[in-house]
């Protein structure tokens, strides 16, 4: 591990002696260079000047950084700049019950906010590649992310595995002297409502078991655990579809689809169901 850590601060510049106004902004620059592999440590630093990823996110992993921070201290007004490296780095968040594994990617840090370069991610069961970045009017609180992804493979079951709704406590868990509230459920279920973000999509397969679509490009929605798929087209057994898809990942998940289907092979598409296989040739 290697760090080097710079700090530089401009003392107010004052009038003539005795003047009534005295200038009390204080100019500071920081830059943080070098490589760790407590990529935590470096994103706590970074939340402090400017929260890059927001709040709720905990990292493991390696960082090769170049970070900056400038600005004003009186007034408090710092601005972030600068890239992280992510090797092999696991992000967690309470929303999700499972760690994204970073192999490769880079955090850019900018004034409207950060833009995530994905190389090499895993999550939701897929691999993933493209960019990540939050709006620039999006308010820090609730902040709305736009995307341009590719995936190798999303099963909508894997999916409601990491976003879906947890049981609800049964009967004998709540009249139970032991028995608490799940606070941590509570936040989690807290922060997932909040979640907001659309863009570009392109998968290579989409699964809705027992059926699957093949090179599925679409304008994907995400708010809270409602998944909305717009303007999809796709190769479906031999033929194409194109159509929307919504869904529901509430604790009895609720799906909807609207499509149009052109050239499909009928006895490929039977033989992925267990009641049709074999019964069309």
């Amino acid at each position: 591990n290697s760090l080097r850590f710079e700090a530089t601060l401009q003392l107010p510049k004052g009038n003539s002696y005795g003047s009534a106004r005295v200038s009390r902004v204080w100019q500071l620059k920081l830059q943080l260079a070098g490589q760790t592999s407590r990529s935590q440590d470096v994103l706590a630093l970074a939340a402090a000047f400017g929260r890059p990823l927001g709040s709720g996110w905990a990292a493991e992993g390696r960082a090769d950084l170049r970070l900056g921070w400038q600005g004003t201290v009186r007034p408090w007004n710092v601005v972030p700049s600068g890239t992280l490296d992510l090797q092999g780095v696991e992000l967690r968040t309470g929303i999700m019950d499972q760690p994204v594994s970073l192999r490769s990617a880079r955090i850019e840090l900018k004034p409207d906010g950060p833009r995530i370069i994905l190389t090499d991610a895993r999550a939701f069961g897929a691999e993933w590649k493209g960019t990540v970045f939050r709006k620039a009017a999006a308010a820090d609180a609730n902040p709305e992310w736009e995307f341009d992804l590719s995936a190798s493979r999303l099963d909508v079951a894997q999916l409601n595995r990491w976003l879906g709704a947890r049981p609800r406590p049964g009967f004998l868990q709540r009249i139970s002297p032991f028995g608490q509230p799940d606070r941590g459920a509570s936040d989690r279920d807290a922060a997932l409502d909040l979640l907001r973000a659309r863009g570009r999509l392109l998968i290579e397969e989409f699964v809705l078991a027992p059926l699957s679509v093949r090179r599925l490009q679409a304008q994907v929605e995400v708010a809270g655990r409602k998944l909305t798929i717009r303007q999809a087209q796709g190769e479906f057994y031999r033929g194409s579809l194109n159509g929307s898809f919504v869904a529901e990942l509430t604790g009895q998940p609720f799906y909807r689809f609207e499509g149009r289907f052109s050239q499909v092979n009928l006895a490929q598409l039977a033989d992925e169901t267990a009641t049709l296989k074999g019964r069309f040739a």
